[in-house]
């Protein structure tokens, strides 16, 4: 069992425990979100490497966790008290102003069971910039595939940005696809990961 897939199972206990029960902000953090950055391998309690309450200017409004590689932000994360719906308009729009403040591409949005990724810088309506929404508690939601996307060595990798290439890719294809068979649209439509021979994104169901 890998440290990733230990932790969310913790994390998915605890969301279990504090059902129903009032959690704020910052007890989300301390409890359900902290624990899966440091599992994604970010170093929380290094400065030089996540930066709470981050203001690139003094008078910008502060971003919860800002994620730095080589002293460069490279990813915002907006954290909500658990229970919170991530719903409202006005919070992907809070952390989209975040990212045009700060110059930063990818953003995630979370109430500590919801994690939401946004690509910031994508000219299309606020709603339209969601890569993908999982759920911890939702046993059918590809939550660790995806918030692996978020470690340290895989944003240094930029794997998330060549799998947002790729899903582009195939929507500009997708017309063409319903004249294909069944298993050729699922070996198009699936999910990348990175292969285990090389740092090259490969399709999963490759047998389809």
């Amino acid at each position: 069992m890998s440290e990733l897939t230990q932790v969310l199972n913790e994390v998915r206990n605890k969301i279990t425990q504090y059902q129903g029960k009032e959690m704020n902000e910052q007890n989300t953090k301390t409890a359900l979100i902290d624990p899966v950055l440091r599992a994604l391998g970010w170093d929380v309690g290094n400065l030089e490497e996540v930066s709470q309450e981050y203001k690139r200017r003094p008078k910008d409004k502060p971003v919860d966790y800002a994620l730095f590689l080589l002293r460069t932000p490279k990813l915002f994360v907006e954290a909500k008290a658990m229970g919170q719906s991530l719903d409202a308009p006005k919070w992907a729009n809070q952390i989209m102003g975040y990212a045009a403040v700060g110059g930063i591409k990818w953003v995630v949005m979370s109430n500590g069971d919801e994690y939401r990724i946004y690509n910031a810088c994508v000219e299309v309506p606020v709603e339209e910039k969601l890569f993908r929404s999982v759920r911890l508690s939702d046993p059918m939601s590809p939550t660790e595939e995806t918030l692996v996307l978020l470690s340290k060595d895989r944003i240094r990798d930029n794997d998330i940005e060549v799998l947002w290439k790729v899903i582009l890719s195939i929507g500009k294809c997708a017309p063409l696809l319903n004249n294909c068979s069944r298993p050729t649209r699922i070996l198009l439509s699936c999910d990348w990961s990175r292969s285990e021979c090389g740092n090259y994104p490969r399709r999963k169901y490759e047998q389809a």
